[in-house]
């Protein structure tokens, strides 16, 4: 063929396709980031167990953090609800036997930190009073992908036209105080509301450890979101389905 039998690949170029196929390709809106190699057999996902519930609650400032723990603690001591125990029906046990205890229109949910080098490890469970009804839900998603931001894999969520706007209403009257973000009734992010939000996206991070931890989380939840909201796959870019 005219032009091949003289051709001299750049350097270059030698070296970017190398490192495309060891490592894979990362790109915006592809339906998964991966290194070009599979999850190893130690993994264990914290929300591949669950079905992928979505909720964004408000928490209620009215109680202190040590007056909230000293309450959960007693409850748990007076009714023989097992420490290190944070699964729903526990949580369930608690919030009943709290009654009337905490506000009217309020429930207890936990905000877990894994440990960082033995992930299947709960580090610390901090109780949160919630307002019980959520502001935002996943059946207000648009869209969920995985992304990358200052080098760290991020979920990032775009909610559609009217949870758009019911975002930027929840965002402009609450600001200054924490929306809980939960999955299957745990609580993941806790963010501060720091100004309205117009656009009706909101962005994801999770846990601390080795990135690559991170980011099959958060590849895993994409993918549960996708499944119970019925979300249509982001559309994968030449290089992605190239390479993938």
């Amino acid at each position: 063929m005219k032009g091949v039998k003289n051709f001299i690949p750049d350097p270059a170029l030698i070296l970017l396709w190398t490192f495309l196929v060891l490592f894979g390709v990362a790109c915006s809106g592809s339906d998964s980031f991966q290194r070009g190699k599979d999850k190893p057999s130690s993994y264990s996902s914290i929300f591949l167990k669950g079905e992928g519930v979505l909720e964004f609650k408000l928490v209620d400032e009215s109680l202190s953090d040590d007056r909230l723990r000293d309450l959960v603690s007693e409850v748990r001591n007076k009714n023989h609800i097992l420490e290190g125990s944070y699964d729903a029906k526990t949580v369930s046990e608690i919030n009943q036997a709290l009654g009337s205890q905490i506000p009217a229109g309020t429930e207890i949910a936990y905000e877990l930190h894994f440990d960082p080098i033995d992930s299947k490890k709960i580090d610390k469970a901090l109780p949160l009073l919630l307002v019980k009804k959520a502001v935002l839900t996943g059946d207000s998603l648009q869209s969920a992908k995985v992304g990358i931001k200052n080098s760290m894999p991020y979920v990032f969520l775009q909610f559609n036209p009217q949870g758009a706007e019911d975002f930027k209403v929840v965002t402009g009257q609450n600001i200054s105080k924490r929306l809980a973000i939960l999955v299957d009734g745990t609580v993941y992010v806790v963010p501060k509301i720091e100004s309205t939000v117009p656009d009706g996206k909101a962005q994801l991070r999770f846990g601390v450890g080795e990135y690559q931890r991170q980011f099959d989380e958060a590849d895993d939840l994409v993918r549960i979101l996708r499944r119970r909201y019925h979300l249509e796959p982001e559309k994968k870019s030449w290089l992605d389905r190239l390479f993938h």
